[in-house]
């Protein structure tokens, strides 16, 4: 059965669902909330962020295979624009270009660039285009992966809630009404404007219960940690502060001022919402107001929301469709964690996705095997430039020191110049671009032949060290005992059929990730961690069939976020005549 995990992170908080089963029929596996703690100073860096992710994982026990990311809408820059077109793939392709204009600061290539089509009118559309800044979409991105976390998707809370708002029988309903969701977190309010099909206005109001915390912070005279309980207090059902007979004391006092601060709190942010309402053209009256969030808690809050905008206004209760276990508080804060989580399992109604261009993601063995195939090539470099420095120091001729560093140049042009055209591989490989790759191959080329061939290997090194430090992928690190040809063609070879006997048999291991890899001749040595523990006996079954194969050891078995990790395995051969 499918599972997929949301993970929400807001400027203060982490939030995960992890839910199983279909879009129609799911049930709630998983959830927990951690905040993100700030420093000496208010700022709450990557580290910050690693470590919530980590204690939430760890609290809701959730898997991290599938997992859909949200970030806070106003991190985002969103605008509703015309488009002269009303093809999708049209629109995609000018949809950049169109939106440009509309940023704030930096060019249009610093942005990741989604859109929801709107409506259509003759040849041209509405779209809602959302931009995401690339620089802080790298960084939590890399936060994120520093706890073992990479997500397959990336989208906004906004859309996220329309998700979660929205089941799946919606789609086929007509779209008369509209509605408006409000989903109030501590530093930000996100506000939905939608039908039962089609989402017709985002914002994010810089207006949360932090903002009502640090009034009465200063109202009280108390602590920023007082004062957002005394926020929390105010936004939840009313209770009494004083007592009778205590008419003039400081509790009566402190209720008067707290009672205040919650009225001006509930003004502005109707004032907020209802200024918001007016920029967007809807078709028909707003029809109802469903609030999640601290909000949500508050019938006094609520009230005033009906009395002003004269609809019906009520809590978002998300997961009463389905089979959970959660705490009310929670379920109030967790709607857009759900919305990720149900994106998972293919409820996607706007099908946003900024995991695009330089972040799209690939799987881990996917990210792996192009670094392996690199290194087989850089292997097969370095072990014959150390073949031709072992003629060279034998023959000590110049002619054959020329016909050597001409075949060293070929090498070099093949295994790092060429692939350095393909922009993956140039970044894999730590080269800046394919000119500088060429510029670096015509310069070795000025120098006397006798210096060509060390100049190319020191360029190939600092590659393969690369690629040693970022992906784990090792090589050249031992010398079998032959002679230097059938070391170049064996090791290679040996590489090769290990690489096939993981593809064949992946159905019967099921989940399988090599984290290390020494290849020699006659011996491989690796780490790698599996789901099942039927996993080895498939490889042993596989590499018993290799010819030549003696020996295939498994190594020590510890457990690690539900996974089986063996360090340490061996894969030996017999020597060849």
């Amino acid at each position: 059965m499918a599972r997929a995990t949301g993970l929400q992170v807001t400027e203060t908080w982490v939030r995960i669902v992890e839910v199983e089963g279909t879009a129609d029929k799911f049930r709630v596996v998983g959830q927990a909330s951690q905040p993100i703690e700030a420093d000496a100073e208010g700022a709450r860096t990557p580290e910050a962020l690693t470590a919530a992710v980590k204690a939430c994982f760890k609290a809701a026990k959730a898997g991290r295979e599938r997992v859909i990311l949200g970030l806070s809408s106003s991190r985002a820059v969103i605008r509703e624009i015309q488009i002269p077109f009303t093809s999708a793939e049209q629109i995609r392709k000018v949809i950049k270009f169109e939106f440009e204009s509309h940023l704030p600061t930096g060019g249009i290539d610093d942005y990741i660039v989604d859109f929801h089509k709107v409506s259509e009118s003759g040849p041209r559309s509405r779209v809602l285009a959302f931009a995401i800044p690339k620089a802080g979409l790298r960084e939590t991105l890399q936060a994120i992966a520093r706890a073992g976390v990479e997500p397959a998707q990336v989208d906004l809370d906004a859309p996220a809630l329309f998700g979660a708002a929205q089941p799946p029988e919606a789609a086929t309903a007509e779209a008369t009404t509209n509605e408006l969701l409000l989903d109030v977190d501590e530093t930000s309010t996100t506000m939905v404007v939608c039908s039962a099909t089609n989402l017709r206005l985002v914002r994010s109001l810089r207006l949360g219960a932090e903002s009502l915390g640090r009034q009465l912070a200063a109202d009280l005279a108390t602590d920023g940690a007082s004062a957002k309980v005394e926020a929390r207090e105010a936004l939840a059902p009313s209770a009494a502060f004083g007592t009778a007979g205590q008419a003039g004391s400081s509790l009566e006092l402190k209720a008067d001022i707290v009672s205040d601060r919650r009225q001006e709190f509930t003004r502005r942010l109707i004032s907020e919402v209802r200024r918001s309402l007016t920029s967007v053209q809807l078709e028909g009256r707003l029809a109802s107001i469903r609030v999640a969030g601290e909000l949500s808690s508050s019938p006094e809050l609520l009230c005033e929301f009906e009395r002003q905008f004269e609809v019906p206004v009520q809590a978002l209760d998300v997961f009463a469709r389905s089979e959970n276990r959660i705490a009310p508080e929670a379920a109030r804060a967790s709607a857009t964690a759900l919305g990720l989580a149900l994106k998972g399992v293919e409820h996607d109604p706007l099908r946003l996705d900024f995991r695009r261009e330089e972040f799209q993601f690939a799987h881990r063995f996917d990210r792996v095997r192009v670094p392996l195939s690199i290194a087989a090539g850089l292997a097969l470099v370095c072990l014959g430039f150390l073949c031709i420095l072992q003629w060279n120091r034998i023959t000590k001729l110049d002619t054959e020191i020329s016909y050597l560093a001409e075949q060293g140049r070929h090498y070099y042009y093949e295994a790092l110049v060429r692939k350095a055209k393909d922009p993956r591989l140039v970044e894999i490989m730590d080269l800046g671009s394919a000119e500088q790759a060429q510029k670096t191959l015509d310069g070795i080329l000025t120098a006397p032949a006798k210096e060509q061939l060390s100049r190319m290997l020191s360029q190939s090194g600092k590659s393969a060290a690369h690629m040693t430090k970022t992906y784990g992928v090792h090589f050249g690190e031992k010398e079998a005992a032959d002679s230097p040809e059938n070391v170049a063609r064996s090791a290679v070879l040996r590489l090769e059929q290990f690489v096939q006997v993981l593809d064949a048999c992946r159905e019967k291991t099921g989940k399988l990730i090599v984290e290390r890899l020494q290849v020699g001749s006659l011996k491989l040595d690796w780490n790698m961690r599996v789901e099942s523990l039927d996993a080895v006996e498939a490889l042993r079954e596989g590499f018993s069939k290799l010819e030549g194969f003696r020996s295939f050891s498994a190594g020590q078995l510890k457990q690690e976020d539900g996974m089986h990790t063996y360090t340490q395995n061996t894969l030996e051969f017999e020597g060849e005549n």
